[in-house]
């Protein structure tokens, strides 16, 4: 058994430390000379263990900072606490008994010499009652607990007098935790403790999907929070500190291939069960304390200590771990992607349109494709009913060695959400062909691989539609022609009035401007006959809330064209 009358001494060193200095007036004396050379700091937070049945001497070298053979080499010092408003003992080191476990008390060392004090916090704690303790490590992911199988579980002494050497852990694909046992003898006084994993690689884009960018793009609009400091965290794809629009475009070139990892990120981020988050809805500043005191960890004796995982750019915790099958989410629905079916002739290019077999009320959909190269190759997309080029973002990635490509499309920047009729085309995929073969043989979509998900989303990142393939119709032999049309956006925008839209069209066309409100509402909607030329619309101010965002829509044709709107 350890003698926990004189040691232990544990104490933690606050952000900020209590300096009161009284120096005493007089003559050029030698007492005058000692008082002088005495000064003292104190640290805040002292922690002193007392055992049951037994106490222990609050010593000055226990709460006084650095070496009191220089700071006050002359001095005579003497501990004391504040009970009841008063200093107590009034000679001699206080004495903390078991009548003094679980308080927190003010604390100061005082130089009988020269009369210098200084003071802080001293918080008494129930001593072990052995010199070992037991604990379990575990790591686990944030959203459900779930365990991490199959890491490297590190526990770090960490003290400037003495180099210790990490405990190591591996654990094989059957353990998410070690049995951990710490001889509280090996350690000095003021020694720290730290503890993390080292993260499997499950995949770049396991468990990230279109409904991740949803839920970040609502988070960004105001439209809904995240529901952790965690989950905010994951947004945070380009580890900026902050979660903007940027992060959006970095998770969605994980989908698409474009990256097979974040640049500027990990594919895990970790953080010990002891950070806590000051302002949860901002976790960036002040994540947490870097390691745990002797107390803290004496606390954890027969407990558990979790490491706690986020994946990055999965902020609704879907990511598959330890190996497991992927589960699609619940649906009570689903939809059918239709392509055209028939024989395609080398040299040609082909713009083959890409329907659904019934109405949808249109979120936003990922699809993978696989493309049969060389015979065919990807060359580009264009617009149906789907709007995606808006504010110039790709949509859509090509991978020439594997044939590979991928689509993710939000309706309107996730406010609201368009209705897409049965049969009417959502794009057309442009391809150039080398060889004579059948459209069907070469061009299929991915619905079975649970790294390259292909399913549809309802409006406000809910509704998840499980989507088949199927083929019906002739494919085309040439581009379709679309219709020309320049959108300038509204101006002014803000406004605080009205707002006016202007639109150039190549050719007369019936027109359809709508405004969807923050709950995916059409709020506004007017009919017009579109002429050739400039044509000039109106968006009045009732259209929007004041002090509110607003998201316009203008259908020309099959074309489909939006944009944010504010009003002041």
């Amino acid at each position: 058994m350890k003698d926990f009358h004189y040691k232990p001494r544990f104490w933690v060193q606050s952000i900020t430390t209590t300096f009161i200095l009284v120096v005493l007036l007089g003559g050029l004396i030698p007492t005058r000379i000692a008082a002088q050379s005495c000064i003292l700091a104190c640290n805040d937070l002292v922690v002193i263990a007392v055992p049951a049945n037994g106490s222990t001497e609050f010593l000055p070298l226990d709460i006084a900072e650095g070496d009191l053979s220089l700071s006050c080499p002359n001095g005579n010092l003497r501990t004391q606490v504040q009970i009841n408003a008063q200093w107590l003992p009034a000679s001699g080191n206080m004495v903390f008994n078991e009548t003094h476990i679980g308080q927190t008390l003010p604390a100061r060392v005082v130089d009988q010499v020269s009369g210098n004090s200084c003071w802080g916090n001293v918080q008494v704690v129930q001593a072990p009652t052995a010199d070992t303790i037991h604990f379990k490590l575990c790591t686990e992911l944030w959203k459900d607990k779930r365990p991490i199988k199959g890491t490297t579980l590190l526990f770090q002494p960490v003290n400037p007098a003495f180099p210790y050497s990490p405990f190591v852990f591996a654990l094989d694909s059957s353990q998410s935790c070690a049995d951990a046992t710490i001889v509280l003898n090996d350690y000095l006084p003021g020694t720290r403790f730290s503890y993390g994993a080292i993260l499997t690689d499950t995949g770049g884009t396991n468990g990230i999907d279109i409904r991740d960018l949803c839920e970040v793009s609502h988070h960004v609009l105001g439209i809904a929070s995240l529901p952790s400091p965690y989950a905010i965290i994951a947004a945070d794809a380009n580890k900026s500190g902050s979660v903007t629009t940027f992060d959006i475009v970095e998770s969605k070139k994980l989908i698409l291939g474009v990256y097979t990892e974040f640049p500027n990120n990990t594919e895990w981020r970790q953080f010990p069960d002891y950070c806590q988050f000051s302002n949860p809805l901002n976790p960036f500043q002040g994540i947490c304390l870097p390691d745990i005191d002797l107390s803290q960890l004496m606390a954890l004796d027969g407990d558990t200590a979790r490491i706690i995982a986020v994946k990055i750019g999965d902020v609704n915790g879907d990511v598959r771990l330890n190996n497991e099958p992927y589960v699609p989410p619940g649906s009570t629905d689903s939809i059918t992607i239709i392509l055209p079916q028939g024989p395609i002739i080398a040299g040609g290019d082909l713009a083959v349109p890409v329907k659904l077999d019934k109405d949808f009320l249109f979120g936003g959909i990922q699809i993978n494709f696989q493309l049969k190269v060389p015979i065919a190759k990807f060359d580009s997309l264009s617009v149906g009913a789907l709007s995606f080029p808006i504010q110039g973002q790709s949509i859509s990635n090509f991978n020439q060695t594997t044939g590979r490509f991928q689509v993710a499309i939000l309706a309107d920047q996730t406010m609201g959400a368009i209705n897409i009729p049965a049969g009417e085309t959502l794009f057309y995929i442009h391809l150039k062909t080398t060889q004579n073969a059948q459209l069907e043989d070469i061009l299929k979509v991915v619905t079975n691989d649970p790294d390259s998900r292909t399913f549809g989303m309802g409006p406000n990142c809910l509704g998840y539609y499980h989507v088949n393939s199927d083929y019906s119709g002739s494919v085309g032999t040439s581009s379709p022609k679309l219709l020309v049309i320049s959108v300038h956006p509204p101006s002014p925008n803000p406004f605080s009035a009205q707002s006016f839209l202007e639109v150039d069209l190549e050719s007369a066309e019936s027109g359809l401007l709508e405004v969807v409100d923050l709950m995916g509402r059409i709020v506004f909607s007017e009919a017009r006959q579109l002429a050739q030329g400039m044509n000039r619309l109106e968006i009045p101010a009732s259209a929007v809330a004041s002090g509110s965002l607003g998201i316009w829509r203008l259908r020309v044709g099959a074309q489909v064209v939006s944009g944010k709107l504010v009003r002041r």
